[in-house]
């Protein structure tokens, strides 16, 4: 049997997409179950579970669907999550210990660290094989200094509860970005029992086969749009390019943000209702395809000390053949370089910014989105994950 564990899948299931955990899943052939809750992370509630069965029925009838209950929350730091993670966690630790069978594969995210902390707990006992999936690093990605004492008390609780639960053993792990394999290896981690797996698009979402009409023409002979589609939150900071767009001398920059969140007020304030910059507010992934792929060239731009290095938006990007500029993230950068269909640079400030997307110009757009069109294929989910069989079942 080969377990996904993922307490907050729920945020998938409501918007009606796939996901990564539930693509590694789907391309499992074997008995295979998701264990989750009815919570949902981003907008702090729950959903029905009747939904979600609904949705895995019509994804993949073969997975089985484990619920666990999970305590509701409104800070992302904040003491009752981790109450809420503990509790959830006690849960999954007593379900493994009663449930899986030493031949059984659990694969578990590395966040939240209570969930991966009780899971090594319950291998322990039951010597199960244990995979696991770092997409996000704690407590590198949380800005301490902007969340003072409480920010820094959360990253020693984080490297406590890592450092006791890797001494248990990790059979193999995946990562999804290069430098995470640093963080992996500061906690004794072995590479050669690892797999760098980005995170990828669905290609159910976004098509198997891009249309030549693509954004293979600008949209206006006048303007060049960028984009940025994501959560408008802390790792993120799109204050540098809205200073650029809206006091640039040039008068050819739109840019189009898609997405809420808690910077949204801050954003809107800072672009002084320019015609330069157009807000979308929360849009259905259906729409977010259509929009990404009427524009030129996508943002990505992580705020210095953040550790989102190769976010979904990025792999968003590849799948509407959009160019890329990035800053702030090395991984993405380099990444974006190797295989020419971005520009960018290690820092994210107004300076920098400015530089950079003043180099950009229109036949560099239209060359590095053919470039973006032959590597497209390689990074669906579909594509990433076909062999991972090999792996769970080595």
């Amino acid at each position: 049997m080969f377990y996904i564990v993922a307490p907050f899948e729920t945020e998938n299931i409501s918007r009606g997409i796939s996901s990564r955990n539930l693509e590694i899943l789907k391309s499992f052939q074997g008995k295979k179950a998701l264990i989750l809750s009815r919570f949902e992370h981003r907008d702090k509630k729950y959903n029905s579970r009747q939904q979600v069965v609904e949705f895995l029925s019509r994804f993949d009838t073969e997975i089985l669907t484990i619920f666990l209950f999970c305590p509701p929350y409104f800070k992302n730091i904040s003491l009752l999550r981790i109450l809420s993670n503990l509790v959830f966690s006690i849960q999954l630790f007593l379900f493994l210990l009663l449930k899986v069978r030493p031949e059984d594969t659990v694969l578990v995210n590395s966040i939240p660290p209570e969930v991966v902390f009780f899971t090594s707990f319950a291998r322990r006992l039951k010597r199960f094989k244990l995979i696991l999936d770092i997409r996000d690093i704690w407590p590198d990605a949380i800005l301490a200094k902007e969340n003072g004492w409480l920010g820094k008390i959360f990253q020693s609780y984080c490297r406590v509860l890592y450092r006791i639960a890797f001494r248990t053993g990790v059979e193999h792990y995946f990562y999804v970005s290069k430098s995470f394999n640093v963080w992996a290896k500061s906690y004794g981690l072995n590479h050669n029992f690892s797999t760098f797996l980005p995170l990828g698009y669905d290609s159910n979402r976004w098509g198997a086969e891009v249309s030549d009409s693509t954004n293979s023409s600008m949209i206006s002979p006048s303007e060049i749009n960028f984009v940025y589609v994501g959560y408008l939150s802390e790792q993120f900071d799109l204050t540098p390019i809205i200073n650029v767009v809206t006091r640039s001398s040039r008068n050819d920059f739109h840019l189009h943000i898609i997405g809420g969140g808690p910077y949204n007020n801050i954003y809107r304030k800072l672009s002084k209702d320019s015609s330069r910059v157009t807000f979308y507010g929360m849009v259905c992934p259906k729409d977010v395809v259509n929009i990404l792929e009427s524009k030129d060239v996508g943002i990505l731009p992580v705020r210095s000390g953040g550790k989102a290095y190769m976010p979904n938006k990025l792999f968003d990007y590849i799948a509407a053949c959009l160019p890329v500029v990035v800053f702030g993230s090395k991984d993405a950068l380099d990444f974006a370089i190797d295989r020419k269909f971005g520009w960018g640079s290690c820092e994210n400030n107004i300076n920098t910014c400015d530089e950079i997307l003043n180099s950009i110009t229109r036949d560099a757009i239209v060359d590095k989105s053919a470039s973006v069109r032959i590597i497209r294929s390689e990074f669906s989910m579909e594509n990433l994950y076909r062999s991972i069989n090999n792996i769970i079942e080595k």
